[in-house]
């Protein structure tokens, strides 16, 4: 069955306009020898966008594309050994083409070396290697994480004939990578997705429901863009609600019909956010809702009970580890999940629940 709004799968062509652009951005640095940190948050589309950046530029050289998802390993040895036989299978079917082929001892190799072994391996071989991290920030898990970061960051910064996409869904810790303690500064590009704008999501679901032979207006598109806040699985989520239950024209009932839907799947997991955090927590919650640009003032520390400007920090560091809230770069807090926010506003603090 194929679905208008592929919301529940990766997908091997870019879907909007975002997935477009991002996909020929990427596909730009990697052909000019770039290598990229893309952070974003959970479900808007990395592994679609690195794949179909991958797909292309393979059709004008040979690329050998590998992955790796950190949130598989739970330890620098686990990671290691991944890494050592990924390249050992690489390198032995590369050496079945080969006259001279390249041997290597694996059963002694250090860290270093085993970090080194994509680029020994696409020299000798005159290929080009592109490796993919996928939740790349869950490298802070590990054990002397930042000794291991060091490491790293040593080895493949010396490297020209391999690639690397560090991708992530956890945006602060990411920017705590790449920001805060520069990793790969002057290595890694970053980039960061943008929201689509309510004109491109007006005109991506307006071509898509005519696929269909369904009709969405301006107001109704730009409705279901607010409440999503422009993210573009939730909008695609809440669109594919829509179309499964309207018989020809999106109207603002079937809408909010779908709103109902799309929150209570979501529902249990926003519910889990608040059993989680503490009272002064939330309270920063509120003040960040309500758009507070100084938290510290006497005036937003009494109204929204937050007690002291310690008390803040610690509130704010809390609920940034549990990727929550982050701060811009003219540190305003925002929530980083748009469909938890609407909730908030218009379920959680409209009902009982809440008291």
């Amino acid at each position: 069955m194929e679905f208008l709004f592929p919301y529940h799968k990766s997908i091997n062509n870019p879907d909007n306009i975002i997935q477009k652009k991002l996909m020929h951005q990427m596909e730009q640095l990697l052909r000019d020898g770039e290598n990229i940190a893309y952070i974003s948050a959970p479900k808007t589309g990395k592994k679609s966008v690195i794949h179909c950046a991958i797909e292309e530029l393979s059709q004008e050289e040979r690329i050998i594309h590998t992955t790796f998802d950190l949130l598989s390993f739970f330890s620098r040895a686990s990671f290691l050994n991944k890494y050592l036989e990924t390249f050992r299978k690489i390198n032995d079917t590369l050496n079945e083409s080969i006259v001279l082929p390249l041997t290597i001892n694996y059963n002694s190799l250090s860290a270093e070396e085993i970090l080194n072994l994509p680029e020994i391996i696409a020299k000798t071989h005159d290929i080009k290697i592109v490796i993919s991290f996928l939740e790349f920030q869950n490298i802070m898990s590990f054990d002397n994480c930042s000794d291991f970061l060091d490491e790293f960051e040593k080895v493949v910064t010396k490297h020209t004939s391999v690639k690397y996409i560090f991708s992530g869904s956890m945006i602060n810790r990411m920017k705590y990578i790449f920001e805060d303690y520069k990793y790969f500064f002057n290595f890694a590009n970053i980039i960061e997705v943008p929201t689509p704008t309510k004109k491109e999501c007006q005109q991506y679901l307006e071509d898509k429901f005519l696929v269909v032979g369904k009709e969405i207006d301006k107001d109704i598109s730009d409705l279901m863009y607010d409440v999503c806040g422009g993210h573009p699985w939730y909008v695609m989520h809440l669109a594919s609600i829509c179309h499964m239950i309207t018989p020809g024209y999106v109207t603002k009932q079937i809408v909010y019909q779908s709103i109902d839907r799309l929150i209570n799947i979501h529902e249990i997991r926003f519910r889990n956010i608040i059993s989680d955090i503490t009272a002064n927590q939330f309270n920063l919650i509120l003040a960040i809702l309500d758009n507070v640009k100084r938290l510290s003032s006497a005036e937003s520390m009494a109204k929204y009970h937050l007690n002291s400007s310690a008390q803040i920090a610690r509130s704010r560091e809390a609920l940034m580890k549990k990727e929550i809230i982050t701060f811009d770069k003219e540190d305003r807090g925002h929530i980083i999940d748009p469909l938890f926010e609407y909730w908030l506003k218009n379920y959680y603090l409209q009902s009982d629940i809440s008291q």
